[in-house]
């Protein structure tokens, strides 16, 4: 393991608490826009909170962290991830309109390894054990069935990324930083998520778009007349739907004259005019 000084971990600090609260931002932006959640059991739509999720912060776990390690700046704690949470119970209507049991909670959580960003190790990936502990204090009754997302700032241990676990009554997505508002969500893929893990991916479809047009605008084989890029190994080496870099291609082609979209043998290019 690699050991730094504590003021070194500045930016890892730094930039694991910018990256938590990009994720619950984003959590809370999308299930706003969703309105509604279906049980994959019940089948029945529950309405999200108009509230909005409730928030949460473990700076309790910053404060152990920098005990164990002896370290007591204050600057380190401004600097630090909280840890944040932000939970929606989803209720059935009750007596007289009134909110009635809750059958669906949806939770997003942060997870960063605290004692090495405070003593300056190199950050550790997130392992089961580190989920573990997520799941003990998210998932609750039998009757609620729980959509949790959990993002990893440093990242999750490989063998646990591609074979997340599940519950009888809960689904976990495993999240992780890619690069600038790019992250990796990991789910089982099982039927009962329904289109729900893309709650836990935070980056808006105008950070997609952007992304991608950038991608398309700085490609080599545009630079050139005749030169041309296929849509769909654009869509792969980004990590997107090809139809998210259609409308990037689309827009940088009515700014760009010289540039067209066009289909060819089945396929959907973008290309630089010849004249």
């Amino acid at each position: 393991m690699t050991v730094r000084s504590a003021k070194a971990a500045q930016t890892t600090r730094e930039e694991a608490r910018r990256t938590e609260a990009f994720f619950v931002e984003g959590f809370a932006r999308k299930l706003a826009r969703l309105g509604a959640v279906v049980h994959p059991e019940d089948g029945r739509s529950y309405p999200c909170p108009p509230e909005g999720p409730r928030r949460g912060k473990h700076l309790e776990r910053v404060v152990a962290a920098m005990d164990a390690c002896r370290v007591h700046e204050r600057e380190v704690v401004d600097e630090m991830p909280l840890d944040l949470c932000a939970s929606a119970a989803l209720s059935s209507r009750g007596f007289l309109g009134g909110r009635g049991e809750t059958r669906v909670r949806v939770a997003a959580f942060a997870l960063s390894p605290m004692e090495a960003l405070v003593g300056g190790e190199e950050p550790p990936r997130a392992d089961r054990a580190g989920l573990d502990r997520v799941l003990r204090e998210a998932v609750g009754p039998r009757e609620v069935f729980h959509y949790l997302g959990v993002l990893a700032t440093a990242g999750w241990e490989a063998s646990l990324a591609q074979g997340p676990p599940t519950g009888e009554h809960w689904l976990v997505a495993l999240v992780e930083p890619a690069g600038g508002t790019r992250f990796r969500v990991h789910t089982s893929g099982e039927a009962r998520w329904g289109g729900m893990a893309e709650v836990f991916d935070p980056e808006s479809d105008g950070e997609r778009r952007g992304r991608a047009r950038a991608h398309l605008a700085s490609h080599r084989d545009l630079e050139l007349r005749g030169g041309h890029v296929l849509l769909a190994d654009a869509a792969e080496a980004l990590g997107l739907d090809e139809a998210q870099v259609l409308e990037a291609a689309r827009d940088l082609a009515r700014e760009e004259r010289e540039l067209e979209v066009l289909e060819v043998a089945g396929r959907t290019i973008i290309k630089r005019r010849r004249v």
